[in-house]
């Protein structure tokens, strides 16, 4: 089975500078957007528009040949599941066996995950047998690593 590989947008933009127009991408002419920028110069207009052909042109080529690398790298339901072990951890002081609100715990992972999949994500932990709930409204580990 073949990985599906996203592709970053491409944006191109053409200032007109004193003399002329300058040319910016966030595509750098190599299959790593991210390591550079196009940024040139073009007296006219005209030249600017080759330049976007050109840039386009490139973009679209890799694109066909697959090889842009995806930066992004999904979060496994393990990390997730270890993330909210590590956060019950840090608010319980260090104490991997102390009770810890659910409460507070979806407060400190709010950015990082909405509440619903916090919540549910506990509830696998709490089936799975490493979470249970002592009294309601707070967790708590059944077997500290």
């Amino acid at each position: 089975m073949t990985e599906k590989v996203t592709f970053p947008r491409l944006k191109i933009s053409i200032e007109e500078v004193d003399n002329g127009f300058m040319v910016e991408s966030n595509y750098g002419g190599t299959p790593d957007v991210a390591q550079g920028k196009t940024k040139r110069y073009a007296k006219t207009l005209a030249e600017a528009q080759e330049v976007v052909g050109e840039i386009v042109d490139q973009y679209v080529r890799l694109q066909e040949e697959g090889k842009f690398v995806s930066k992004v790298r999904p979060i496994t339901l393990r990390e997730k599941f270890n993330a909210i072990l590590d956060t019950m951890t840090a608010l319980a002081g260090g104490d991997e066996a102390a009770a810890v609100s659910e409460e507070a715990l979806v407060a400190a992972l709010h950015g990082k995950y909405r509440s619903d999949e916090i919540m549910a994500m506990v509830g696998q932990l709490i089936r799975d047998g490493i979470l249970y709930s002592p009294k309601p409204k707070y967790l708590r580990r059944t077997a500290p690593s």
